[in-house]
Parts: C-alpha cells; structure tokens; sequence
C-alpha cells in the first residue's frame, strides 16, 4: 500500500480515506485483496481504529470495498 503524505488542511477520516481510494483507483489494491486489519491500519498510519472504520464504511457506501467478518 502507497501511503502518501497528508495534507495541510487534511483531518484523520479524510487522509485515511484518501490513502485506501487511491490505493484502489491506481489497482495498487487489487479486487477481492485482503486489506490488512484495523488494528495494523491503525498502527502503520497513526490513526486511530474509529477513523479507520468510518473510511471503510464511506467506501464500502461506494460499492469500492467489501467488507466481511
């Protein structure tokens, strides 16, 4: 996964969020992969696990993520 860096006026929800769409809009995520956990997501960005969560709610709300138990 491409982290990027996170911009000026960026809050957590959105860098987050910006860092999993581009990673899916450049194929860099390929469909049907395994994201790694939100505990590890957590960890490599420094974002807390709720931040995490509400991006993949907003993606899967986009039909570009599915999310499984």
């Amino acid at each position: 996964m491409i982290i990027y860096n996170r911009g000026a006026d960026e809050n957590d929800k959105e860098f987050e969020y910006r860092i999993l769409k581009n990673n899916i809009m450049i194929n860099n995520l390929k469909p049907g992969e395994h994201l790694m956990s939100e505990v590890n997501l957590s960890k490599k960005l420094n974002i807390s696990r709720a931040n995490i969560r509400e991006a993949i709610v907003k993606l899967r709300n986009e039909r570009l993520l599915d999310v499984k138990p």
